[in-house]
């Protein structure tokens, strides 16, 4: 099968598949909108940011950055931020504090990768043996010629680190690790996950061994053949409601709240809802957003956007 016949896989395309294979039919499949949240703004914030300032000629500005703890000293960086923020309805004084202090953190964590002979900042990867393809980027990839070691970073910007079980076997640092591995096929390979929220230790580390990564590349062929033709059947089959482990994914019911008194969380696929769809002459889809006004800068000649709807969720019709 050619490459691009085949789906294209990624860590949290293949975590969204198993946690509930609902939610990875309407994410990927009928492409309906997600309601995005203030964490996942934030760290795509935080990630264009530490994009840009990877460049050495922003150095002044990184030491800038550093020497008074705060992005607010540079006002470059600062406008920035503020502009990305904005863009991602994430730019009030709390957000933007929170996203300062991410960044901080990792310019405070060997951000230029002392020592390495090649960096490379978001490293683009689409690899396929035939069987499976997998695609992604790698926020730093550092690699050290001398010592024939290669570090791939990513940047969490998550509330808690991982547990010792999502460490032991965690997708991303697989795959990624496997990738670099192909790349530097003799060279040690060494996952690290920098959670920004965490100032005096945020690393988390991981080696793995050649058995693993072959491990892994077989599971991603299964997965692989698994999804090249997801159906409707498929997609009812693995409902996270029906996993012990994975049910706290379908949240609370509208209009509860919890324990600090806010909105509890809510899947956001779990009740109807209208979107709105950009497509082209054809009446192919080309973007879809819960915000309308989000589409409209995309537009060009022959498209349109037409109004869709979303059913909700099959396991709680008795909901709405």
């Amino acid at each position: 099968m050619n490459k691009e016949e085949l789906v294209k896989l990624s860590p949290s395309r293949i975590k969204t598949y198993i946690s509930c294979s609902w939610l990875g039919y309407v994410n990927y499949q009928m492409r309906v909108p997600s309601l995005g949240n203030d964490g996942s703004a934030r760290g795509s914030c935080v990630h264009y940011v530490l994009e840009c300032l990877a460049n050495p000629k922003h150095k002044e500005k990184f030491d800038l950055i550093v020497n008074t703890g705060n992005i607010f000293s540079c006002e470059p960086v600062y406008r920035l931020a503020l502009h990305h923020a904005k863009k991602l309805r994430v730019a009030d004084d709390e957000n933007m504090q929170m996203i300062s202090d991410f960044i901080l953190v990792a310019l405070n964590t060997d951000f230029y990768r002392d020592g390495a002979d090649e960096i490379f900042i978001e490293r683009e990867f689409d690899y396929s043996n035939g069987k499976y393809r997998v695609g992604g980027f790698m926020d730093v990839l550092a690699v050290y010629h001398k010592e024939k070691k290669v570090r791939c970073i990513d940047y969490k910007s998550s509330k808690a680190k991982f547990s010792k079980e999502e460490m032991e076997y965690n997708i991303q640092g697989m795959v990624y690790a496997m990738i670099c591995r192909k790349w530097f096929p003799d060279y040690e390979v060494e996952m690290v996950f920098e959670f920004l929220k965490f100032k005096k230790d945020p690393i988390q580390a991981r080696k793995y061994t050649q058995e693993e990564l072959d491990g892994m590349e077989k599971y991603l062929e299964h997965v692989g053949e698994y999804l090249q033709d997801f159906t409707l059947e498929k997609a009812f089959s693995n409902f996270a409601w029906k996993n012990i482990k994975n049910k706290w994914l379908c949240g609370k019911e509208l209009g509860q709240f919890n324990v600090a008194g806010l909105p509890a969380f809510v899947c956001s696929m779990k009740y109807p809802f209208v979107y709105f769809k950009l497509v082209d002459e054809k009446g192919n889809l080309v973007k879809s957003s819960r915000e309308k006004r989000d589409l409209e800068g995309l537009k060009k000649p022959g498209m349109k956007i037409v109004t869709g709807k979303y059913e909700g969720c099959p396991q709680f019709k008795h909901l709405f």
